[in-house]
Formats: structure tokens, C-alpha cells, sequence
């Protein structure tokens, strides 16, 4: 049994098999109508609740001596020939995103791609378990090439294109990082591939998401899924200072999303969610080389937040004459707390790293621009919030689903229990000899987000701003049109892929096949 436990690769199986049992489970609709959607959003639920099981299950036989060996956070990646896979204490870490993101949209039916969902998850789980370079880069390719075939079935083959692109450009960067002749060269690429991945690529879904009349539960999981991979990417591979002029990168682009949340009349708060995104996770590459504690405070901490954030309903004005009813704020709460980096909390141990290393490298200008960029982006909760209040929608469920992503993770202090019980290091409360500075820039963040959502309107008004410019211009619709023409061919041949994967197209088959083979070829 405990074999079956620790094999890496179980939570990607149980993903796969849950997505297995619901497509036939659509066929089985058109001939027996008991299989109903609601029905699919039980095992979806199901699936996800097993998987968080397992992981409950494996770190509590590892606490008792269950396991043989230490649980190891950073491990060597090795140079074997083969593809290997391991589970350790980040691994685990990082396989929590997507079960409990699912359990919470599966427990409050907020999804429609049921299957293509556990697909996904189940991509993100074999690349979160790769312990060497070529079993991380196919598991990147697998899931890259999943999230081509979802921007397919959403009708955007250009996202689907570049998709591909990114991934190739990104496994193959890794591949000259390793390198020894050409180590420095083939890591500044890969940080560029980074950057692509952690803020220009999100910046285009996420606007593409922003054109809809509406937005469905999918796109919050995807983005979580793509962002959480990035940031654990930049963990185990990112070992040397990202260059100047990619940190100016970093901070610029997410000044620029940033402006955009802030600014931006056209785009719904769920869409300035996912913005916020982008901006702090984007800032792990300011961190490099990334610690394990830094990677999970935002792959898992930030993700959770925005996802409990998101699964909440709008539920209204608390009525503190019925005190019972109070505990239906806890997610949202705790979740806007863990954002804002309160002491003890996920987002605090992301900003303490964060902040003393830009002090202690008294690199102020970048200080600067991450202070803006975080102040305007959070200026989305003051929306948020005003929603929230505004409502009139008591969901049970989705509140007790909310709840059960932010309760072990969010909570101040027993997120630091859970940190250590699962990667087996302490979690840092106050320890740096620069928290009063980090202290000072939090409280700075805050203010301007204050300032920034409550007095959006005034400020506008005050600098004789046109909403509709602004979103033309910042939401970058006039690059699009200049690049599309020569953007036309790649589209047109990533649209017969799906006549590829569906064995349709034999000649794309042949193909195919045929750049596996090589590929197999290179990476051995």
C-alpha cells in the first residue's frame, strides 16, 4: 500500500482517469438521461477530494516514519537518461493547487469542461512530480500541448499557436542552460521564457477572457494551473540572478497590467482578479535564485487566495445581529489578507523575501516600480469588495467550498503549521533584520490601493482621462492588428490540429509522429 502512495505519479493517474470516466460518461448522456451534468460535477468532486486524500495520506505516513528517507524540498535534478519522477515536500505542495481549486468549482458546480479541466490538472500534476530535465520537459510539453487543444475548443487558435511556441521556446532554452559551454547564454533565454510565460502570455489570455460578455470558472483554474507552473519552473531551474534588463522587464509589464486593473472601466472584477495574477507572481523572478518557501508562498498561497476569492459569492452586508451568519466572510477575508501580505500569512513570507532582497540590494528603482504596480493592482479588492457587499446571494455551498481552500493555507499562523507539516522547513514569521522596511513598503502598497480604488472616478476625472483610450491603448489592440497579418499563417496550420489529434488528417499524423521521434532521439 505504501507503494501505491508513493508513486509519484498517482495524483496525474487519478486526474486522467476521472477525465476518462467523463467523456464516457457524455456518451452515455444521449442514451441514458440519468447521467445528468450535476452528476459529472460529483465525480469531478470525487476525483479531486481522492487526490487531496492521497496527499493527506502520503505526508501523514511520512511524519510517522512511514516513508524511508528525509523529505527533501530542493533536490539535485540528476543528468539520467531517463525520465524520472519524484514527490517531495515542494512537489506536494504545488499538487495541492489544482485538487483543492477543483474540489472547490466541482463543490460549487461552477464548471462546464468538466473533463478537459481534469485533463489539465492532471498535465500540471506530472509536471509538478519530473524530477530531472527531460522528464520535466516532456511533462511541460504535455501540458502545453493540452492548453493549445483548450484555446482550440474556446475558438482562439492564435492563443493555441502561441501555446506551442511558448513551449517549444521553453524547453529548449532549458536544454542550452544546461549546457556547460553555453550555461550563461542559454540561462538569460530562459529567463526570457519565464517572463514570457509568468507575465506577457497570461496578459494576452487574460484579455482575451476580458472581451467576453461572461467569464466562466474555467478561466480562473487555467490561469492558477499556467501560473503555478511558472513559478514552480522558475524554483528548480532558476539558479542564477535573472539579468538588469529582465527585472526592468518584469517590472514594467506588471506596471503596465497593473495600470490596467486600476484604470479600466470595460473589464468586470473578475477579470481584475486574474490580473492581479500576473503581478506577483511575475515579481518571483526578482527573487532568483527562488527559495522553496518564496515559490510556495505564491504558487500556492497567492493561486489559493485568488481561486477563494473567486468560488465566493456575492453574498452582501453582514448582519451582526445574527452572529451565526458571520462565518460565510471568513474566505473572502481570508483571502484578502493572504493578498496583502498580513503577518503569518502565505503573502507575508512572499513580501518579506521580496522586499529585503530589493533593500538589501539597494536596487530602489525596481523597489519603486513593485511598490506602484502592487498598490494599483490591489486596488481590485476595494472593487471586489464593493460587489461582494453589494449582493444578495447566500450560496451555502460555494461559501463551505471557498472555506475549504482557504481554511489550511490562509488562515494567519495555521498556514504556518501547514507549510512546515508539509515541506518538513519553518516557516518564517518576522525573521529579517529589515522588517520594519519591509513593514513600511506593505503599508505604502496599501495605501495607494486605498487611494487607487476608492478614488478611481476623482482621479480620472482629475487627469482628464478617456476610459475608452485607455483601455485601447493599455489592453495593446493596436499591436495586435499590426502583427496579425504575418500571424495568419502559423494560425491557419495550428487549425488542422485538431484534425491531427482526431486521426483525420494522416499526413499531419505522419508529421507528427515524426518530430517525437526526433525528439526522443535529441533528449537521449
Amino acid at each position: 500500500m505504501n507503494d501505491i502512495l508513493a508513486f509519484p505519479l498517482l495524483p496525474t493517474l487519478l486526474f486522467f482517469a476521472g477525465a476518462f470516466i467523463l467523456l464516457i460518461w457524455e456518451q452515455l448522456q444521449s442514451y441514458i438521461p440519468v447521467f445528468t451534468t450535476a452528476r459529472k460535477s460529483h465525480v469531478g468532486l470525487a476525483v479531486a477530494v481522492l487526490v487531496f486524500l492521497v496527499l493527506g495520506v502520503r505526508i501523514a505516513l511520512r511524519l510517522t516514519d512511514s516513508f524511508t528517507g528525509p523529505p527533501t524540498v530542493i533536490a539535485p535534478w540528476g543528468t539520467g537518461d531517463g525520465v524520472t519522477v519524484r514527490m517531495d515536500g515542494m512537489s506536494t505542495a504545488f499538487l495541492f493547487v489544482p485538487a483543492l481549486l477543483l474540489a472547490a468549482g466541482f463543490g460549487g458546480r461552477q464548471f462546464f469542461n468538466h473533463a478537459a479541466l481534469l485533463v489539465l490538472a492532471g498535465a500540471s500534476a506530472a509536471v509538478f512530480v519530473a524530477a530531472n530535465g527531460i522528464g520535466f520537459s516532456d511533462a511541460l510539453l504535455l501540458f502545453d500541448v493540452f492548453g493549445a487543444l483548450f484555446w482550440l475548443r474556446q475558438k482562439h487558435p492564435s492563443l493555441a499557436l502561441a501555446r506551442l511556441l511558448l513551449s517549444v521556446f521553453t524547453t529548449g532554452t532549458l536544454m542550452l542552460a544546461a549546457l556547460p559551454a553555453i550555461a550563461e547564454s542559454g540561462t538569460y533565454l530562459f529567463t526570457v521564457g519565464l517572463w514570457l510565460r509568468l507575465t506577457v502570455f497570461p496578459f494576452a489570455e487574460i484579455t482575451v477572457w476580458g472581451k467576453r460578455n461572461t467569464i466562466s470558472a474555467e478561466a480562473m483554474v487555467w490561469t492558477a494551473l499556467s501560473t503555478a507552473i511558472g513559478v514552480y519552473m522558475a524554483a528548480r531551474f532558476l539558479r542564477l540572478p535573472a539579468p538588469l534588463s529582465v527585472q526592468v522587464l518584469v517590472g514594467v509589464v506588471a506596471l503596465f497590467n497593473a495600470a490596467l486593473v486600476w484604470l479600466s472601466r470595460k473589464e468586470s472584477t473578475a477579470i481584475k482578479l486574474l490580473r492581479m495574477s500576473i503581478t506577483q507572481p511575475g515579481l518571483i523572478l526578482l527573487f532568483a535564485p527562488v527559495t522553496a518557501s518564496v515559490a510556495i508562498a505564491l504558487g500556492l498561497g497567492y493561486t489559493l487566495a485568488l481561486g477563494a476569492l473567486w468560488f465566493s459569492p456575492k453574498i452582501g452586508k453582514p448582519n451582526f445581529l445574527e452572529r451565526h451568519w458571520l462565518w460565510i466572510y471568513a474566505a473572502p477575508v481570508l483571502a484578502t489578507i493572504t493578498i496583502a501580505g498580513f503577518p503569518f500569512t502565505f503573502g507575508w513570507m512572499a513580501h518579506l523575501k521580496l522586499y529585503t532582497q530589493l533593500l538589501q540590494s539597494n536596487r530602489m528603482g525596481i523597489l519603486a516600480l513593485v511598490v506602484l504596480a502592487e498598490g494599483l493592482a490591489f486596488s481590485a479588492l476595494y472593487h471586489y469588495w464593493r460587489d461582494l457587499l453589494a449582493g444578495n446571494d447566500p450560496r451555502e455551498t460555494a461559501l463551505l467550498t471557498a472555506l475549504v481552500v482557504t481554511i489550511p493555507f490562509l488562515l494567519p499562523g495555521v498556514a504556518g503549521i501547514t507549510f512546515n507539516i508539509i515541506t518538513g522547513i519553518p516557516f518564517e514569521g518576522l525573521s529579517s533584520p529589515l522588517v520594519s522596511g519591509v513593514l513600511w513598503n506593505l503599508a505604502l502598497v496599501w495605501g495607494i490601493a486605498a487611494i487607487a480604488g476608492y478614488g478611481q472616478a476623482w482621479i480620472i476625472r482629475r487627469l482628464a482621462l478617456s476610459p475608452a483610450m485607455i483601455d485601447a491603448i493599455l489592453q495593446l489592440d493596436w499591436l495586435w492588428q499590426t502583427v496579425r497579418p504575418w500571424w495568419r499563417a502559423g494560425e491557419n496550420g495550428v487549425l488542422r490540429l485538431k484534425a491531427v489529434f482526431e486521426g483525420t488528417h494522416y499526413l499531419g499524423w505522419a508529421f507528427l509522429l515524426t518530430l517525437v521521434g526526433i525528439l526522443v532521439v535529441i533528449l537521449q
